[in-house]
């Protein structure tokens, strides 16, 4: 009975795990082009979410996201990496949503990559703010005060603190229409460390 039962874990939505290992490590070696870019030119930039919560996971269990979140501070900014990003082969998902707000300008652009076929990787820039609402944005001083800078891979990335981290983790936990329960696993011992 059991020599016709197969792992779920084996065939996930047309991934093996080892696929799904070789493509997650494809999608990382790219956002290291993007870290490095971004400390190369000294832009002001915290990354969100995803690869910063895994910092807060235990050791042997790791945080799935789909997607490489950051704040960048300004639209000036942006637009000084906007084409080195275009030449590392980062395609706009479509045209950037921006708005301007007590005089910053402030909005949401998404860019890809394709890795390989069906593959991509995909970056979230939120521009000087991260949006709370549709109409409300948290502001880019509260999200930059007391940032750190973390090793992740062996790269430095810049990051919010603690707090932040864990009130945006909130933020999309409550706005998201799609529950998951990925983050319960969270390690409060390691949050308490790092923060």
């Amino acid at each position: 009975m059991l020599a016709n039962t197969k792992c779920v874990s084996d065939d996930i939505n047309g991934f093996t795990f080892s696929s799904y290992v070789k493509y997650r490590e494809q999608q990382h070696k790219e956002i290291e082009k993007v870290i490095d870019l971004l400390n190369e030119k000294r832009i002001n930039y915290l990354f969100l979410k995803g690869i910063v919560l895994e910092n807060y996971y235990p050791e042997t269990t790791s945080r799935q996201y789909q997607d490489y979140d950051l704040i960048i501070e300004s639209i000036n900014e942006f637009a000084n990496i906007h084409t080195e990003l275009e030449d590392l082969g980062f395609e706009h998902d479509y045209i950037p949503v921006l708005a301007e707000v007590n005089g910053k300008v402030v909005g949401l652009i998404k860019l890809s990559k394709k890795i390989n076929e069906g593959n991509y990787i995909k970056l979230e820039i939120n521009i000087g703010g991260f949006p709370i609402t549709d109409v409300t944005t948290l502001p880019s001083s509260e999200i930059w005060e007391d940032s750190m800078t973390i090793v992740w891979r062996n790269k430095e990335i810049k990051v919010p603190s603690t707090d932040i981290s864990m009130f945006i983790l909130l933020i999309e936990m409550t706005g998201n229409k799609q529950k998951r329960i990925r983050d319960l696993v969270l390690s409060f011992e390691k949050m308490c460390r790092y923060g």
